[in-house]
């Protein structure tokens, strides 16, 4: 098998998603007055779900671009620490291949490959472009259907893309271990730092422990 086709078997969960999210972020920017073009433009140089979707308040309100710069990067902080646990995976690049691997780096793009580390160099490059061409495809067929589709609850579709990514994860590595100790985390600063600012830290309380547990050499994560 092609490591093309590798890559879109491994992508088909993101498909749907991305191109209903995108779709409903079109649609949003089409219905503040963006055209098509800024669509495009967003879901190529931007490709972040939250952010975009921040954008199109912030732009619609008159808000500079150094202001939605500023504030992409804190929306998309948890990506630098993305890039820290791939920058090995990612060390055979060339330079440009790199850098767009780690520009690429959304929430599932990295699951998927933490998931399927032992796929090629290749595939690996194929799944992230993969991933970004149906984000960019959904964004520009919202702009184009407009508000012929309603979007009422499509927030829960990537949702349901990461219990698919979970489900998926605890099926190949037959372990437990991971995701218990992903959601216990998660859960607990959920309770400490609240909703709207948990993500970061159970990312990098997430990281230090499995490093910890690691350079412990403790069992589970030798599966």
């Amino acid at each position: 098998m092609s490591d093309l086709k590798v890559a879109f078997k491994i992508s088909l969960p993101i498909l749907i998603g991305y191109l209903m999210l995108g779709g409903a972020f079109g649609i949003l920017l089409g219905d503040a007055g963006f055209s098509v073009l800024w669509s495009i433009a967003m879901a190529v140089f931007i490709y972040a779900g939250a952010m975009q979707f921040v954008a199109v308040g912030l732009l619609s309100m008159g808000a500079s671009l150094t202001s939605v710069f500023i504030l992409a990067l804190v929306v998309n902080a948890r990506q630098i620490l993305y890039a820290m646990a791939m920058f090995k995976d990612f060390s055979a690049f060339p330079l440009k291949t790199k850098l767009y691997m780690f520009f690429s780096l959304t929430d599932e793009t990295f699951a998927l490959l933490s998931i399927n580390s032992s796929i090629s160099q290749r595939a690996k490059f194929f799944l992230a472009l993969l991933n970004h061409i149906y984000w960019i495809l959904g964004c520009i067929i919202g702009s184009l259907i407009g508000d012929k589709f309603s979007i009422k609850g499509i927030e829960f579709v990537l949702s349901a893309v990461f219990v698919v990514i979970l489900l998926e994860q605890i099926k190949t590595s037959k372990s437990y271990f991971g995701a218990s100790l992903g959601i216990v985390v998660a859960l607990i600063c959920l309770a400490i730092f609240g909703k709207e600012s948990f993500l970061v830290p159970s990312m990098v309380a997430i990281i230090v422990l499995l490093f910890a547990l690691k350079a412990l050499r403790f069992k589970p994560l030798r599966d």
